[in-house]
């Protein structure tokens, strides 16, 4: 991302860009001289899946990041012109309905302290979540959390 970003720069290039599929455990290691550099080169966006804010769903997909690591690099954009994307998977096999509340309340948790987008997963078909044909999450039934 960096010789990225710096090549842009070099090029004067008149064009902004965005990172799909920034991991966390990525993210939160960056230094602040790298996110000014790739807020300079006009990058305005960074997308990570997140998929669970309960500890024991990300340990079940082998996510290797805790939700904390999440908040953490999420606040290393305030005040970027970097807006980061948060993405989350409901309806795993065996997820309880706590671990379902505990995604909602990270999911506001990262909207309240930075992030302006939050975008929806649909299950690919002949993917193996999809295979298993997940429950949507209006029929967990979360609580409403009144943070709308």
């Amino acid at each position: 991302a960096k010789d990225i970003a710096q090549g842009m720069i070099d090029k004067k290039l008149d064009i902004s860009w965005d990172v799909l599929g920034a991991h966390a455990a990525t993210t939160v290691r960056m230094s602040d001289e790298l996110i000014k550099l790739l807020d300079k080169s006009r990058c305005t966006g960074l997308l990570t899946g997140v998929e669970s804010g309960s500890q024991r769903i990300l340990d079940l997909v082998k996510k290797n990041i805790t939700p904390q690591m999440v908040i953490d690099a999420n606040k290393k954009f305030i005040g970027t012109g970097i807006v980061p994307t948060y993405t989350f998977i409901s309806g795993y096999p065996t997820e309880t309905n706590e671990e379902l509340q505990m995604s909602v309340d990270l999911l506001f948790r990262l909207w309240k302290d930075n992030s302006k987008r939050i975008k929806d997963y649909n299950h690919s078909r002949g993917s193996q979540i999809f295979s298993r044909r997940p429950i949507p999450i209006w029929q967990y039934g979360a609580k409403d959390s009144g943070r709308h």
